[in-house]
């Protein structure tokens, strides 16, 4: 992952961890305190959980098939992005925790 590629990809992280925020402001029991407390590392490691995504569905598929049939450019596609990057949000922490120990094994090999 470049620099550039965590800044182009990290607003969606934050925006959702803003909504987290605004919808949990003022509930201050246990879970409203732990949503907020998981939804800032979420928001930090979020393009970590999209570049390991994509680069597991580039694996096996192209980038035409992203682009043609069920993907066009449709008011339909956009509720699955919206779901792509909610996922993405979601299972940040367990998939960043995945891509870092794959980068940092595949160096190691390497070096």
């Amino acid at each position: 992952m470049t620099k550039k590629y965590y800044i182009n990809n990290m607003f969606w992280g934050y925006f959702m961890m803003l909504v987290m925020v605004y919808l949990n402001y003022n509930d201050h029991t246990i879970e409203g305190v732990l949503m907020l407390t998981l939804s800032i590392p979420s928001a930090i490691l979020f393009p970590f959980s999209k570049i390991l995504i994509e680069n597991f569905a580039l694996k096996y598929t192209t980038k035409k098939f992203w682009n043609t049939g069920l993907f066009i450019n449709t008011p339909a596609k956009h509720g699955g992005v919206a779901l792509y990057h909610l996922l993405c949000f979601i299972f940040s922490i367990p998939f960043s925790m995945i891509y870092l120990a794959l980068y940092f094994t595949k160096n190691r090999t390497t070096n």
